[in-house]
């Protein structure tokens, strides 16, 4: 459920989906959400260049996917994906990567978009800037309070770039504004993260965010990368209205209507989130619990996109040739796996 309102909003509001390739790594541990998966996939595979991969054994799907070796010293040099390092026993996932990639954007089921924005524009923006570790699609002025501590967050100093694109010093601010690399909605070049993603050890999400955090660390202390850049306002979200995993005891909301198991039930009984409801949403952190309304879902089963034909190509038009070179990557688990928060 949760999964597709993300792609739903991402379609919405992204003036350029249909350029970057998009992945979705996820596990399911029951017939209900393998069915509601299989489901997804017959629907958004004629909308979005998307490919689903069941979960295995998740380090070595998300390289594999990215076209990563299993240890740093076989990381290719810039750009990453020239030589694609086959697997042995995962053929097939690695095919995924047709071309080289310069930039990856991590996404989660949870995440929300809520206003329009150009890939493109930021990946041009993050492409200029070589001391940028990184394009935050969740911070903004709009971005004064940290949901994960609850307590108020201090702007940075910001500096304007272009088209509402700003920068700031991240190993000078606090809470949000200090945490760089992150899997909920950023974009970052191959160069920065290859290394750590094919160094480090992490068996699910929640384990690769917490050695990206040791690794932000080593990057303030060593000088490097110390920009971020973000929109004005934030254009998209985490609404964590619920938690599945127990590895972190991450906030989230706890209304049972909204649980896994319910949202799961509501989308066999033909629901979908309605996204259109989150539309102009400024949220005051990069993690909100607002509650979903609901929208009959059945009459989009005929595969047409939630934004119309007209609309459709209308983003096309004013979609960047810069963003064929990026690799979207969401992760996504059910009610007994474990999330991304």
């Amino acid at each position: 459920m949760q999964l597709d309102a993300m792609l739903r909003s991402l379609l919405r509001h992204c003036a350029d989906p249909s350029l970057p390739r998009l992945y979705v790594l996820y596990a399911a541990s029951s017939p209900q959400f393998r069915r509601q998966y299989a489901v997804l996939e017959r629907y958004w595979r004629n909308l979005l260049p998307i490919t689903f991969h069941v979960e295995r054994q998740f380090r070595s799907d998300l390289l594999g996917i990215l076209g990563l070796p299993l240890s740093p010293d076989r990381v290719p040099g810039s750009p990453l994906g020239r030589a694609v390092h086959r697997l042995s026993g995962l053929r097939g996932l690695v095919s995924f990567v047709a071309k080289p990639w310069e930039f990856v954007v991590f996404l989660v089921d949870d995440s929300v978009f809520v206003r329009r924005f150009s890939l493109g524009h930021a990946v041009q923006a993050l492409r200029s800037r070589p001391q940028a570790i990184g394009f935050s699609l969740r911070l903004g002025r709009n971005t004064t309070m940290c949901y994960a501590l609850d307590c108020p967050q201090t702007l940075p100093p910001f500096t304007p770039v272009e088209g509402g694109i700003m920068v700031f010093d991240w190993t000078a601010a606090d809470c949000d504004f200090g945490y760089p690399l992150e899997l909920s909605s950023s974009i970052y070049t191959a160069s920065t993260v290859a290394g750590l993603l094919s160094a480090e050890e992490y068996s699910n999400p929640n384990t690769l965010e917490s050695r990206m955090w040791v690794a932000a660390a080593d990057f303030k202390m060593k000088g490097r990368q110390p920009a971020l850049l973000c929109y004005t306002e934030s254009v998209a979200f985490c609404n964590a209205v619920n938690r599945v995993q127990t590895t972190f005891e991450n906030r989230s909301g706890d209304s049972s209507g909204l649980s896994a198991t319910a949202l799961a039930n509501s989308f066999d009984s033909g629901l979908r989130i309605d996204t259109d409801a989150l539309s102009g949403f400024t949220p005051i952190a990069c993690h909100d619990d607002t509650p979903f309304t609901f929208v009959n879902g059945s009459s989009e089963d005929d595969g047409q996109s939630p934004c119309g034909n007209d609309e459709r190509e209308r983003q096309r038009g004013d979609a960047l040739e810069v963003c064929e070179s990026t690799a979207l990557t969401t992760c996504h688990r059910d009610s007994t796996g474990t999330p991304e928060d």
